[in-house]
């Protein structure tokens, strides 16, 4: 008669495994959102951090140019110079870029990226007028943040920050 040996099995059944796999996808779905959420934070962490060295770079600026604000422009002036008044059209014309004016003041071009530009086919405050900010609009033409144009036109770094102190203590006195 024959002898029948009995085999060991040293690994995992089919259903073992399709249970650990089940396991891990629940885990993970449930990580899934806390992760994103993460990262937005660090997004706009960033962003903040850029901001912070644009302001810097803004204001050394100012100290070397007698207290004034940089006379440059942002991407959408660049592209659509009719979102101002007809009779400013030549004068921003001829601004450089602001990246490009405080360049000088900054470590690095990628100061003007924020992590949260996915870019833009229109203005925001004026849809029908189309912009190209695809994929992004530092992409498009180097810098993300935008900029009040005419704050350049003349405006000391001084006086924008007494209005700002009073617009502050306007509404701090609504709010209290």
């Amino acid at each position: 008669m024959g002898r029948r040996t009995k085999r060991n099995l040293d690994g995992f059944t089919i259903t073992e495994l399709l249970c650990v796999i089940g396991i891990i996808a629940c885990l993970s779905a449930l990580l899934y959102p806390s992760l994103a959420e993460a990262q937005k934070a660090a997004e706009v962490g960033s962003c903040l951090a850029n901001l912070r060295g644009v302001q810097q770079a803004l204001r050394q600026y100012s100290i070397d140019y007698d207290d004034r604000v940089p006379r440059g422009k942002d991407c959408v002036d660049a592209q659509r110079v009719e979102v101002h008044p007809k009779s400013l059209w030549q004068a921003i014309e001829a601004m450089p870029l602001l990246s490009e004016l405080v360049l000088p003041y900054t470590k690095s071009r990628g100061l003007w990226r924020c992590p949260l530009d996915t870019g833009t086919a229109a203005i925001d405050t004026l849809p029908s007028i189309p912009l190209q900010g695809k994929p992004t609009l530092f992409a498009a033409c180097g810098m993300s943040y935008g900029y009040v144009t005419s704050l350049g036109m003349g405006a000391s770094w001084t006086s924008l920050e007494r209005v700002s102190e009073q617009v502050t203590r306007a509404s701090t006195r609504r709010t209290c």
